[in-house]
């Protein structure tokens, strides 16, 4: 399977290209990589282009051939500063139909979009009040960049619904970087391996139409735990983890009220793609003694 992979060169497009390996021994596949960044790669295992996914000439240069697109490339928050909200839809709403017209021009059906949970919690994670998230919450945005990735949400869909394109949202929690506190595995982040394997999952799941769902955390958490944590986290921890508090204060860590919300649900992920985080917050407790 070939694979156009536009933001190669960013976090998660490097964990994509860092998890395919072991993906594909798993799935009995072989995975060949296409790679579009607008910086160099590091990663010398792919046919890699520089340039941007809005340049319509370079993707009909580079799209030929590939049986599906990982689209994580985007203005995203980092460039809310230096680009107005008219760059930011014309680059990520225009540039995604720039890459869907191509895909239909050269018989490309399958397409994993990466989103954001911005577009239900907001830049400040509240957005969507303290509960417990899916796919049927009303989104709440409150900047240009996650109004952009609603927006291309809604091609998305209608490119599934009108031209035959299999289109796959993803919007996650953080991904957090190396070394990150577990405590953000509680209800705010997931590795970017896990992220990874959920894009790469979406590649090979059946009968996909036009589908949206939170990648997140793995959490056992609900509303009336992320309530009652911002008064007594120890509680909320001991009824889920008993001795976990022992754990994180031996590691010098001490859980905030805000490391306890929004968490989400990830049940559509699971069943729909079979993914679910390998690393978690109990696989964390478990790896420092914790049984």
């Amino acid at each position: 399977m070939k694979i156009l992979l536009t933001g190669c060169s960013g976090r998660l497009g490097t964990a994509i290209l860092n998890e395919a390996a072991r993906f594909g021994q798993e799935h009995d596949l072989t995975l060949e990589f296409v790679g579009l960044d607008m910086k160099e790669s590091t990663f010398t295992q792919l046919e890699f282009h520089q340039g941007s996914f809005t340049e319509a000439a370079l993707i009909e240069k580079i799209l030929p051939g590939c049986d599906a697109v990982i689209h994580t490339a985007a203005y995203h928050n980092g460039f809310m500063a230096t680009h107005t909200p008219t760059e930011f839809v014309e680059v990520n709403a225009g540039g995604l139909t720039t890459l869907l017209e191509a895909c239909l021009k050269h018989h490309v059906r399958r397409f994993v979009f990466s989103s954001t949970m911005e577009i239900l919690v907001g830049k400040d994670w509240a957005a969507s009040g303290m509960q417990r998230l899916d796919e049927l919450c009303p989104p709440h945005p409150q900047t240009i960049y996650s109004q952009s990735k609603l927006q291309c949400e809604s091609l998305g869909q209608y490119y599934a619904a009108r031209k035959g394109i299999e289109f796959l949202a993803l919007r996650y929690q953080n991904i957090d970087p190396p070394g990150a506190s577990p405590l953000g595995l509680l209800a705010r982040g997931v590795t970017a391996a896990d992220a990874a394997r959920a894009n790469l999952l979406g590649l090979i799941a059946p009968d996909i139409s036009y589908e949206m769902m939170l990648i997140g955390p793995a959490t056992p958490l609900q509303n009336m735990d992320m309530v009652k944590a911002q008064s007594d986290h120890v509680s909320v921890l001991e009824t889920y983890w008993p001795g976990a508090i022992k754990v994180l204060s031996a590691n010098n860590l001490t859980p905030h009220p805000r490391d306890f919300w929004p968490a989400v649900s990830i049940d559509r992920a699971r069943r729909v793609l079979g993914w679910q985080p390998e690393v978690t917050f109990e696989s964390w407790l478990r790896e420092h003694s914790w049984s």
